[in-house]
């Protein structure tokens, strides 16, 4: 078999979004997403990939990480920046490849749908083998029936993973197809919608209860957020009679973050509280008049600052969220500086929902997780599918599709009839 740039770019797309319990090791660290990562960066060099110019500036955030751990910490506090790079070729990888010109909107509106049907299907499979008793596949960290983690650590992993994979779908096939969106009975849009739903329901997650909404309406009608926000206000104390257990964990959270107080808010709901509590800490113990507040704690500082201070959490590495994680870090100017390369400089009217979910979701999980930079792949996808439609898809004419892979070129056009014939 040849390899091919497309699949070095399936391959590290496909690992970050995905856990498969055999490369995990006893600190539930993925050699999966270490390989793809190292390997994606030795092809740039193997098929000659010219590097986007702003993910440069991505090794210069790199530099300001290690300056900032050898100041505070030394030698040992190079450990910590040594797994973000790791986890940030992946990254790089993907963004200097998505550049050549075979890469589209329909290519990836064919990755990231299959990566919302994949987790369908492993859901399902979690859930009858978990009915039957026999043993279930790939079953990590869970609550139990009707909490299936499905191809994700954990289900409040999954709700973000595939939150933001169903947006980023949806946004790409609107650009793709001119603003328009059929679900019509065997459209491929309906399938991943479909798996989206079975997906996030299965996941038994008070975050995937929330994201659902949310990614709907940013990717179908963004405009529809404020009434949304209104008719929510409006109808909350009904949703408190709603049975579904994951929901009812995100309304006792909402509910009681206007106290700010730590005790009642982990009994509200102690996952989503965890991810909460740090970030008030932070806001306790901050101070802008000393050097740690602009340039960071260092790794080796910033534990002593969570460590035994949140319940639950005794490896500051894996759990403490990005923000306030990397701010108590890094400092005020290094988390700016991290945000503006790798998020802000993507900025612009088709992004906008990806990364306003990406900090709603994504900046209270660990930014030395794979999840934290699967999220910031999606962007870039996003960014790229739609930015070439936009510079190659002149008159109403399409680029030729000879580049394009088989497993693309035979399926997926998002806006297509039930034959795969094209509507004009």
């Amino acid at each position: 078999m040849k390899i091919t740039i497309q699949n070095v770019l399936v391959f590290v797309v496909v690992s970050y979004a995905i856990v498969l319990a055999p490369f995990l090791d006893a600190g539930f660290r993925n050699y999966l997403v270490l390989l793809a990562a190292f390997a994606g960066a030795f092809s740039l060099f193997v098929f000659h990939v010219q590097v986007a110019h702003v993910q440069l500036w991505s090794l210069v955030v790199i530099g300001y990480m290690c300056l900032v751990a050898l100041a505070n910490s030394g030698l040992p506090g190079l450990g910590s920046v040594a797994l973000t790079f790791a986890y940030l070729m992946g990254q790089f990888t993907v963004a200097s490849i998505a550049k050549r010109s075979w890469f589209d909107a329909r290519f990836a509106a064919t990755l990231l749908g299959r990566i919302v049907i994949a987790y369908a299907i492993v859901s399902v499979l979690q859930m009858i083998a978990s009915f039957t008793g026999l043993s279930v596949p790939n079953l990590i960290a869970s609550k139990g029936l009707w909490s299936y983690n499905s191809l994700a650590y954990e289900p409040s992993h999954l709700g973000r993973a595939i939150g933001i994979t169903m947006l980023a779908y949806l946004i790409v096939v609107r650009g793709e197809s001119g603003g328009r969106l059929s679900f019509r009975s065997g459209s491929m849009n309906r399938k991943v919608l479909i798996a989206f739903f079975v997906t996030m329901l299965l996941s038994g997650s008070a975050v995937a209860a929330i994201a659902i909404p949310i990614a709907l309406i940013f990717a179908l009608r963004p405009r529809w957020s404020v009434p949304l926000m209104v008719i929510t206000f409006l109808v909350w104390p009904s949703l408190t009679y709603i049975d579904y257990e994951p929901l009812q964990r995100a309304i006792r959270l909402i509910s009681n973050l206007d106290t700010l107080d730590i005790e009642r808010l982990a009994e509200a709901d102690g996952s989503g509280a965890a991810r909460l509590i740090p970030f008030l800490i932070y806001l306790d113990l901050a101070d802008p008049w000393t050097w740690t507040f602009w340039f960071g704690y260092g790794a080796q500082g910033a534990a002593s600052v969570f460590v035994d201070r949140v319940k639950g959490i005794a490896d500051y590495e894996g759990g403490v969220s990005f923000l306030p994680g990397f701010l108590v870090t890094y400092g005020l100017v290094g988390s700016a500086f991290f945000l503006w390369v790798l998020l802000i400089s993507a900025w612009n009217s088709t992004t906008f929902p990806i990364i306003v979910f990406w900090f709603v979701f994504f900046t209270s999980v660990p930014w030395n997780i794979q999840l934290f930079w699967y999220g910031l792949i999606v962007l870039i996808l996003v960014n790229e599918a739609i930015s070439k439609r936009n510079r190659y898809l002149l008159g109403g004419e399409r680029r030729d599709l000879k580049r394009r892979p088989n497993w693309v070129r035979l399926k997926i056009d998002p806006v297509s009839d039930s034959r795969g014939t094209r509507k004009r």
